[in-house]
């Protein structure tokens, strides 16, 4: 199972809801870059080149919940 930093997991839940990096940024006050380098892990951790991917294991994992 995927371990994700509360952060990560923040972001991850924000951008099944359909949130873009800019989005997220200014829900939680970060800026887009830092927001960019979550996804980035978070795509990494679940060995996979987009974010879609990753959500789709996240739920499949039930990291995520919808």
């Amino acid at each position: 199972m995927v371990q994700l930093t509360a952060k990560e997991h923040e972001v991850l839940e924000w951008a099944a809801r359909g949130k873009s990096a800019w989005e997220i940024s200014r829900i939680q006050g970060r800026s887009e870059a830092t927001v960019n380098f979550h996804m980035c892990n978070i795509r990494r951790k679940f060995g996979v080149n987009s974010l879609r991917a990753a959500l789709m294991k996240a739920i499949e994992q039930r990291v995520i919940l919808l």
